[in-house]
């Protein structure tokens, strides 16, 4: 059961580093 939460975890951490390195390219093209 932890090894899902931490998983979920993983993913979730992922996903916005992803997020924001996409919006800081958006920031800088301006």
């Amino acid at each position: 059961m932890l090894d899902v939460v931490f998983f979920a975890l993983l993913i979730l951490g992922f996903g916005s580093v992803i997020f924001f390195a996409k919006w800081c390219e958006k920031q800088v093209n301006k």
